[in-house]
């Protein structure tokens, strides 16, 4: 992953993430809070990822699976193992983002 932003006009900057996706933003714009989790690095998609991020830094699916089980080890700084991690990836990426009924 690119983390560098570069900028494309006065007021915005541009980064490319995982996937060949391009954010856009304004130069000014701040925030404590990365576009995809740090664990699975799926985009955060909606207010629960970013309060699960801001009290477990990771996003909701992540800290149900793995943060909220293990609170005093997540504190101390223990995170899943990579292959841990791949496997639930793998899970997540057969789950269906949206559903539809017609």
């Amino acid at each position: 992953m690119n983390n560098e932003w570069k900028e494309i006009s006065n007021d915005r900057v541009i980064q490319k993430i995982d996937g060949g996706i391009y954010i856009i933003r304004p130069t000014r714009f701040k925030s404590d809070v990365p576009v995809s989790c740090p664990l699975c690095r799926f985009l955060l998609k909606d207010r629960s990822d970013v309060f699960s991020f801001i009290k477990y830094e990771c996003c909701s699916d992540c800290s149900l699976q793995w943060a909220q089980s293990n609170k005093q080890k997540w504190k101390l700084g223990w995170r899943p193992s990579k292959i841990d991690i791949d496997m639930f990836i793998k899970k997540k990426k057969q789950v269906p983002s949206c559903l539809a009924t017609l």
